[in-house]
């Protein structure tokens, strides 16, 4: 699971080379708060990118990042008091972004995956059998739009890995 936060966040880093310097600089010391993920780290990580996005409404590139940290969080910490809210915000955040004519659909559908993952996560008896195709389409269709997308491959690999254990 280390490794997959470490190369979500690497991915969403290089992501950002697009956007403002000033953005990009505020996302990149956020994300470097959860370079050795924990869910104190996170919390921090997702509380500064909250910043960048109330100060960017219209940039892709916060909201993504502060999905993808919000079901990171979800993710290793499925019981935290924080992780049904934080899962509920992210929720929002991917349907405006979906929305969003510039909003790389390859990336979506990482995200709508990584979203259904954290609720089988939070509750693998009542969400695995409802969400497991779900999650493994949203990878293969991120991967059709886009089969180099190194989180794509990554995301769909850890995520037949935990359906293994």
């Amino acid at each position: 699971m280390k490794t997959l936060i470490i190369i979500v966040t690497f991915f969403f880093s290089v992501v950002n080379g697009f956007a403002q310097d000033s953005m990009q600089e505020r996302i990149g010391k956020a994300m470097q708060t959860a370079q050795h993920p924990t869910p104190e780290t996170l919390l921090t990580c997702i509380a500064e990118l909250k910043d960048v996005v109330k100060d960017y409404p219209d940039s892709i590139a916060p909201k993504q990042c502060l999905a993808t940290q919000s079901i990171t969080y979800a993710l290793i910490a499925p019981t935290s008091p924080q992780s049904e809210a934080l899962l509920a915000s992210s929720k929002q955040m991917i349907d405006v972004m979906e929305a969003l004519p510039q909003m790389d659909k390859s990336d979506l559908n990482i995200l709508q995956g990584m979203y259904l993952m954290a609720l089988i996560v939070q509750n693998p008896t009542q969400n695995g059998q409802r969400y497991f195709m779900q999650v493994m389409q949203h990878y293969k269709k991120a991967l059709k739009l886009n089969p180099n997308n190194m989180l794509a491959q990554q995301m769909q690999a850890e995520f037949y890995k935990g359906m293994n254990r």
